[in-house]
């Protein structure tokens, strides 16, 4: 495994949003993963939590978090937002920008 890169902004949202270095290794570890747009997602649900720990408050807190993950290791951002998941799954599964010829609103007109 590489080692995690956090940037600057991923330094002030888990501020934000009280995320110790082992509440990160935590929902890392048992989230579920989603690859959208070039990187990976890590969704902590409900369901994702082991049920001996759902009681714990400091792991009860975390449900809902969402972290972001570049494909060389770097630490995006992070966010809580219970209902995220409905919205990762709605994204594109690649980036636009390796495929500029189908970006939505680009029409491919023939050259004169």
């Amino acid at each position: 495994m590489y080692a995690l890169v956090p940037s600057d902004h991923y330094v002030r949202r888990s501020g934000q949003c009280n995320l110790c270095d082992r509440d990160l290794a935590f929902v890392l570890q048992h989230a579920r993963i989603l690859y959208r747009t070039g990187i990976r997602f890590y969704f902590l649900g409900w369901r994702d939590i082991p049920e001996k720990l759902r009681r714990d408050p400091r792991i009860a807190r975390l449900q809902g978090m969402t972290v972001l993950l570049a494909h060389d290791g770097t630490l995006i951002t992070a966010y809580k937002n219970p209902q995220a998941i409905r919205t990762i799954r709605r994204k594109v599964k690649r980036a636009w920008r390796a495929y500029p010829a189908r970006r939505p609103g680009r029409v491919s007109r023939p050259r004169r």
